[in-house]
């Protein structure tokens, strides 16, 4: 039989110093993992650019469904409200040949043009891709050049 009740009291000074040690690691980890910024934006512009270039790729897709901006992404089941009224988005649609369609801040395609030459942070991001593609205009199948420019500047936010 043990007499000597040292070791425990020298164990449960350890258990103290491990169970501190573990509790500094999580609060350093959440702290510095919540000041951290993320910048999505052009993420973000590549995303509704292959959404939207999915949503015209459609079969059922018409483009005379354009004609109208404020309705011209609807069909995209994009908010175009919210795209034009926040100033965060750009959205600029060419079919050669047939319709031009800019919808959102067009303040952003030149803030795109600037960040290349300047390289500043907090100016927009942009995506720009070329497709060609068949659409129906009036019943009629055609082939297009879509001309696709998107554009997003959303401010840094915190996680």
């Amino acid at each position: 039989m043990l007499h000597n009740k040292r070791g425990d009291e020298v164990m449960s000074v350890w258990n103290i110093l491990i169970w501190v040690i573990i509790l500094i690691v999580i609060v350093s980890s959440v702290f510095i993992f919540r000041s951290s910024k993320m910048d999505v934006r052009e993420i973000e512009a590549e995303i509704l650019s292959q959404r939207i270039e999915r949503c015209v790729n459609n079969p059922s897709f018409d483009i005379s469904m354009l004609n109208d901006e404020e309705n011209s992404l609807e069909f995209c089941g994009l908010n175009s409200e919210m795209i034009i009224k926040s100033g965060y988005f750009y959205i600029g649609m060419n079919f050669e040949g047939i319709n031009n369609i800019e919808v959102g801040n067009k303040d952003i395609v030149t803030q795109c043009a600037l960040k290349e030459e300047a390289r500043a942070r907090a100016f927009g991001s942009c995506a720009d891709d070329s497709v060609l593609m068949k659409l129906k205009k009036d019943g009629v199948e055609m082939n297009v050049l879509l001309k696709l420019n998107v554009g997003v500047n959303n401010q840094n936010e915190k996680i």
